[in-house]
């Protein structure tokens, strides 16, 4: 029927619209949380099961995840989930150390 409605007010362009604010509302009566993750290498299942595992953690919602791979990335992950953003990233990782020593040196 929606289908059909759709198709008939020539709306049918808004079908995919539909389907992710349905998929939304069936995300959060379920407690889940639908995210991506960009790694600089393809990431094996173990390591997928720990990620999502401690993504939920963090979040307090299952973690459904999207896997991508960035080769732009030095090293390491960036994950988004929601309005969350954890970066693992060498790039990061590399600048918290800079910013580190220079605080050290300061004082």
């Amino acid at each position: 029927g929606l289908l059909l409605l759709l198709a008939e007010k020539r709306r049918f362009p808004l079908l995919e619209e539909i389907a992710e604010s349905f998929q939304s509302v069936v995300d959060k009566a379920r407690g889940m949380s639908r995210g991506s993750v960009s790694s600089a290498t393809t990431l094996v299942p173990e390591e997928r099961t720990k990620l999502e595992a401690t993504i939920s953690r963090y979040t307090g919602q299952k973690a459904v995840l999207e896997y991508h791979e960035d080769k732009s990335l030095l090293g390491g992950l960036v994950a988004k989930v929601g309005s969350y953003t954890f970066d693992d990233t060498l790039e990061t990782q590399l600048r918290l150390m800079k910013d580190a020593l220079k605080k050290r040196r300061a004082n």
